[in-house]
């Protein structure tokens, strides 16, 4: 950057300024006490300065009064500063620190950058970087602006905002593609589409689609999207959801490979929300003993429930091959035989075999515990 700075010096571009920060301070004071709508500018006081002194001094650019500043922008079209507002700003500070402004047109330049893709806010920054790339004699990178994410009250985010972490997020249980999915539908739209595949995003994006108007953050909308994905297996094939689930089961205690959870992801799929909600749904199934909700059990255990629940459990023991489909269709002969309905043991059994009255599909469950621990469930709670 030092460089950078003495090829402005020795041109003309950039000089040296001795004014004390104090009397700048002043200054600023007063013009901002006679009009706060008008900031202040820095007068050029050293700007013809030619001596040097042994004092401290920041290094200025020297900004174009006359004309104007024309560029396109990607995404917001033609932009234009007018000179004539400009003033000499700092590119250098005493400590020998170097100001942002500099360092990203020098980086820009070192690197070959093309493109320069960035928040709305920035926009303002360009005319300062533009005037140095010109006084560097170096290509001008195309410029692409983004429109902002506010948070929910309209404001720019900030990291008081759990929607700028994306460990956050990670903790929470929502998928990282969902999580890019409704990053990129914030400002980009492609028909009417909402639900993306990254090959799908890869081959149709275009920045020339983006949109001008900034937005605020919407958690029922991203929830929506991360629900959708986790239902598609297309979006969050069965491995990619293992591999993100293993996680949140681990937490619980259950240290399962990919290949062992796969079965039992069809009992979350159209359910859970979030990985969170999946890893709770699949810890009664999956653990040895489960703790039983009282204030469920005195409300639906009575003993009449008890001699059904006993009768049905001998009836499972007769299932030789233990599939949902076989524990339904003995469910169903089983209760027309005796003139019951599935509501008149379905919450008993789902609160015996998970402890909660709330489970994926009944007889998925059921198959998936596996066939004596669901008797002995059964069995206990009748006890």
């Amino acid at each position: 950057y030092q460089k950078y700075v003495n090829y402005l010096l020795d041109k003309n571009y950039a000089y040296k300024c001795y004014c004390d920060s104090v009397s700048l301070d002043k200054q600023r004071e007063e013009a901002l006490a006679k009009d706060p709508k008008n900031p202040w500018k820095y007068p050029g006081t050293c700007r013809h300065q030619t001596k040097d002194f042994d004092r401290p001094y920041v290094v200025r650019f020297k900004a174009p009064t006359d004309g104007a500043i024309d560029f396109d922008d990607i995404v917001f079209g033609k932009k234009s500063f007018i000179n004539k507002e400009n003033f000499d700003f700092v590119i250098a500070r005493s400590d020998g620190s170097f100001l942002y402004n500099l360092t990203v047109v020098c980086d820009d330049i070192d690197m070959e950058i093309s493109h320069i893709i960035r928040g709305a806010d920035h926009i303002k920054n360009f005319s300062s970087q533009y005037m140095l790339y010109n006084a560097f004699n170096a290509n001008i990178p195309k410029m692409c602006h983004l429109s902002m994410m506010l948070n929910e009250q309209g404001l720019k985010l900030s990291k008081r905002d759990a929607a700028v972490s994306v460990c956050e997020w990670k903790s929470s249980g929502f998928s990282p593609m969902a999580l890019n999915n409704y990053l990129i539908r914030f400002g980009w739209s492609f028909g009417n589409q909402e639900l993306f595949s990254m090959e799908e995003l890869i081959s149709k994006f275009k920045l020339e689609n983006c949109g001008k108007v900034d937005g605020r953050f919407n958690l029922k909308k991203l929830e929506h999207i991360n629900t959708e994905h986790l239902k598609s297996t297309t979006l969050t094939p069965d491995a990619s959801y293992a591999q993100h689930l293993s996680p949140f089961l681990s937490s619980l205690g259950h240290n399962l490979t990919t290949e062992q959870i796969i079965p039992f992801i069809p009992l979350t799929r159209t359910r859970s929300k979030t990985f969170v909600e999946a890893a709770n749904e699949l810890d009664p199934i999956l653990r040895t003993e489960i703790t039983i909700d009282q204030v469920a059990k005195e409300k639906l255990i009575t003993e009449q429930v008890k001699r059904y629940l006993s009768i049905y459990n001998n009836l499972l023991d007769t299932i030789t091959t233990w599939t949902e489909d076989n524990i339904r269709a003995a469910t169903s002969w089983w209760l027309t035989a005796n003139n019951l309905v599935l509501k008149d043991i379905g919450q008993p059994v789902r609160l015996a075999i998970v402890g909660r009255t709330n489970s994926p599909e009944l007889f998925q469950t059921m198959a998936a515990i596996g066939k004596d621990r669901v008797m002995k469930r059964i069995v206990d709670i009748i006890k």
